[in-house]
């Protein structure tokens, strides 16, 4: 993908987002895959917690996907690695052992952090089936995954409160923290609920 090309489908991202929220924006990074799974996951107590999850087969989530402890998902590679990508899950051999080689045998994820140093949840595509992930795909994942990072940050800070943060520079990135923000408490109350 050129340059300008993917600039171009990450303000289409950012657009989306803004416009509709967090769950529209994962609906917009699933329909570039194959994958049937979009999901943002935060790290909390060492359990990753689903804060946005998009099925391309509409289905209620599977329990086993709204929370996993980080030592038994393959999101622990992405601590340690600086991202994740697996074609074939048993195929694999850095998963020899896994509880799920096997099971999820593809995923492509990515860090979301506050500072760029501090490991905060993931940004990731998964499936049941294995699905190699052509290089620019991955490239694009990991810019909006850094859009995402420069968001949460910025989310992190209006959830106090409501305050403006001095940083913010333009009424437009406000707008677009505020609309992530929602965005993930709408979800946050729907898996509540569930």
């Amino acid at each position: 993908m050129a340059k300008p090309e993917m600039d171009n489908t990450l303000l289409a991202l950012r657009a989306c987002m803004d416009q509709d929220g967090l769950a529209a924006g994962l609906r917009f990074l699933n329909q570039r895959v194959p994958h049937r799974f979009t999901g943002f996951y935060q790290l909390r107590d060492a359990t990753l917690h689903n804060v946005g999850l998009f099925d391309k087969l509409g289905e209620i989530a599977p329990e086993a996907l709204l929370a996993v402890p980080l030592t038994s998902s393959f999101c622990q590679f992405v601590l340690r690695d600086g991202c994740m990508l697996i074609d074939h899950s048993g195929q694999d051999a850095r998963l020899n052992g896994h509880p799920y080689q096997g099971i999820l045998n593809s995923c492509i994820g990515l860090p979301l952090t506050h500072s760029g140093a501090d490991l905060q949840g993931t940004l990731c595509h998964f499936d049941f089936e294995p699905i190699e992930v052509p290089q620019h795909e991955h490239e694009f994942l990991r810019k909006a995954a850094l859009e995402r990072n420069h968001c949460r940050a910025h989310a992190r800070v209006l959830g106090d409160g409501g305050r403006r943060h001095a940083d913010l520079r333009r009424a437009d990135e406000a707008r677009h923290v505020a609309a992530i923000h929602e965005g993930m408490l709408t979800i946050r109350r729907v898996t509540d609920r569930h």
